[in-house]
């Protein structure tokens, strides 16, 4: 049987606040929220219900604007994480991810907590939590 992906190929490079992190038995937790002007709310449907996404989280550099050919990011991580849906506010959008086990070092994803940053993501599919 051949392995077919499901994943959907996408580019999102999402700015965000990166909120309090979590930790239990079925994961590793972290809020995220992103201003309207960043986000096409029509779209978070298709992308934050029900669905694993693939991507990193970054964390920008706090000096002044990048000069071509220099790199702006400070500190980033591979992620594999499953998102149950999103809340809509009048200032944005917010949603909790759950990393899955693995998917990044948890004294890691605490440089994450209550930063802003970006979550860039690369891929999508269709989620069921086990």
């Amino acid at each position: 049987m051949s392995d077919v992906s499901l994943i959907t190929k996408v580019r999102v490079n999402l700015p965000c606040e990166f909120g309090s992190v979590t930790f239990n038995k079925k994961g590793i937790g972290v809020g995220v929220s992103a201003a309207r002007e960043h986000i096409d709310i029509a779209k978070c449907e298709t992308l934050l219900v029900q669905r694993r996404l693939r991507g990193r989280f970054e964390l920008r550099k706090e000096a002044a604007p990048t000069l071509p050919g220099f790199d702006d990011v400070d500190f980033y991580a591979d992620v594999k994480a499953g998102v149950k849906a999103f809340k809509v506010s009048e200032d944005g959008v917010g949603f909790r991810v759950r990393l899955e086990h693995g998917s990044i070092e948890p004294i890691d994803v605490l440089r994450f907590r209550n930063r802003a940053g970006a979550f860039v993501i690369t891929g999508h599919e269709y989620w069921v939590e086990s």
